[in-house]
């Protein structure tokens, strides 16, 4: 897995810049919820790299990254008690779903598709036995997490085209 150089300096001005617009007070954003976006671009930066070659370590831990910063960041956003089955839930989906990324970055591994199903159906269960989440509550507030995230959400999507137009840049170059 190559990293290009530029990847750095992205990373820098993507971690920074929320911190430097919270202290000016152009945003009001938790430390919290900074962590959770970090961890998104972290966990897509090495997916991103790491998905085509073969490299199953750097992908389930790359989706694990991105969906602990999912997890994260819907805790902080919408106000959820964290309840030992909600923990052990996320900690199952976070598995389940990061292991059917393997799955897909290499479809001849049935048995990572089966474990995954699996995890994923026992954390479905805990969630809806155990666990305290209603889609009416995450959908009514999904307004007001844009509301108060959209200028790091553009943060985010400009530094992903950056990198992205660099990459193809570097590889007309060659």
């Amino acid at each position: 897995m190559k990293f290009p150089n530029q990847l750095v300096k992205y990373a820098f001005l993507f971690f920074l810049l929320p911190i430097f617009l919270q202290i000016f007070g152009f945003i009001d954003v938790s430390f919290f919820s900074m962590v959770a976006f970090i961890t998104f671009f972290v966990g897509l930066t090495i997916f991103y790299y790491s998905f085509g070659t073969k490299n199953f370590l750097a992908v389930f831990f790359s989706s694990v990254i991105f969906l602990t910063g999912v997890l994260t960041f819907l805790v902080q956003s919408f106000f959820i008690e964290l309840t030992f089955p909600l923990i052990i839930a996320g900690v199952v989906y976070i598995t389940g779903f990061s292991l059917f990324m393997v799955f897909i970055e290499e479809v001849k591994r049935k048995k990572v598709l089966y474990a995954a199903g699996l995890l994923i159906f026992t954390a479905t269960l805990v969630s809806l036995f155990a666990g305290n989440l209603q889609f009416k509550s995450f959908f009514s507030s999904l307004t007001e997490v844009l509301k108060e995230y959209w200028l790091l959400l553009i943060i985010a999507l400009v530094t992903v085209l950056l990198l992205y137009l660099e990459q193809q840049q570097s590889k007309k170059g060659h």
